[in-house]
């Protein structure tokens, strides 16, 4: 009798749980070291399962980052739809963004706390507009003072100060752990609250 179809939430499942067995082994080993069976080893999964769901580890390596920023976005997304009162709204897409660094916490650490060696040359900057978290805050707040909830002030800094604030926020505890801060997640709630209440009328 065939297997049951895994539900999409399963299928999201064991895509995690490969980038995470993944990250952990990248984290002890040298990344020429790491072979699909080593990979499917530490994510308890067959290596046929490995090879449902990537090509290679060429196609794993861009996964790690890509997908679940992907997903960042498209949670973005979907609460700027969802939630109308542009205050609410904000809220809920910083609540969405310190989400993102519980559920995905390797991957998080890995790829937003990352500070770049000197030996390494800095990409070319891009510019803030046409990132959906960056636009989606812009956008908010625009309404937000339309509408006589949200102070003056220049959108495109407001949102910079509030997405810097919250994730300075979360790192803060992670890069200075030596001392006794609030934990990541906790810091990240008292910003919140402290950002709406100083953008708000």
């Amino acid at each position: 009798m065939p297997r049951p179809a895994l539900t999409p939430e399963k299928k999201r499942k064991v895509r995690n749980d490969i980038r995470e067995a993944a990250l952990r082994l990248r984290a002890k080993h040298n990344s020429s070291q790491i072979t699909v069976r080593a990979v499917a080893t530490e994510a308890g999964i067959s290596v046929g399962t490995f090879y449902t769901y990537y090509e290679n580890l060429a196609d794993l390596a861009q996964a790690l980052w890509k997908e679940p920023v992907d997903e960042l976005r498209l949670k973005v997304e979907a609460t700027a739809k969802r939630v109308k009162d542009p205050v609410k709204r904000i809220r809920r897409m910083l609540e969405c963004y310190v989400q993102f660094e519980k559920d995905q916490r390797t991957i998080f650490r890995s790829a937003f706390l990352f500070v770049r060696p000197g030996c390494m040359s800095k990409p070319e900057q891009e510019s803030l507009k046409g990132e959906v978290f960056y636009d989606h805050l812009c956008a908010s707040i625009i309404e937000g003072q339309e509408r006589g909830q949200i102070r003056d002030g220049n959108p495109g800094d407001l949102a910079q100060m509030i997405w810097s604030s919250v994730h300075g926020a979360l790192a803060l505890p992670i890069n200075m752990d030596r001392f006794k801060f609030y934990p990541s997640q906790k810091m990240a709630k008292h910003m919140i609250q402290f950002l709406v209440e100083s953008i708000t009328l």
